[in-house]
């Protein structure tokens, strides 16, 4: 791969043919504003844009929805037992949320399970939005 040398002043007239020499002819342009380089346009490669890692871990067993809070941590739902069918339990403070659905006679049981788990969403989405406490540290 070759390499040149350009001003920015002097690259912003003819950026266009700088593009097409990196991405046809594999040539680097390096930029230099008052002899200094500050940037450059060079060949697009996909390993320069894909993570050697991902941080992503799996989920702990039985939570079934996640909520990121302000502070990184997050506050996950899970399912309870009756009469608390929801649970919500923040990985930062440890609050723990529970869901019981509404109090009054008439509500079939898909109504009370949906009416709950409605209220446990919006208490984790609530808690989530204004809990500043970093993560738990993860013992090893």
């Amino acid at each position: 791969m070759t390499s040149e040398t350009m001003p920015v002043e002097q690259a912003r007239k003819v950026l266009g043919d700088l593009v097409i020499r990196a991405s046809l002819h594999g040539k680097t342009t390096v930029l230099t504003r008052y002899g200094q380089p500050v940037a450059q346009i060079a060949p697009y490669t996909q390993e320069q844009h894909m993570p050697e890692h991902t941080t992503a871990t799996a989920w702990p067993p039985g939570v079934y929805a996640r909520y990121l809070t302000v502070g990184g941590a997050t506050v996950d739902l899970r399912r309870g037992h009756v009469p608390a069918p929801y649970v919500n339990t923040c990985t930062g403070c440890g609050e723990n949320d529970l869901s019981y659905g509404p109090h009054e006679e008439g509500y079939s049981p898909e109504d009370e399970a949906a009416y709950a788990e409605r209220e446990a969403r919006t208490a984790a989405q609530a808690h989530a939005e204004t809990c500043r406490a970093m993560p738990a540290p993860q013992e090893r």
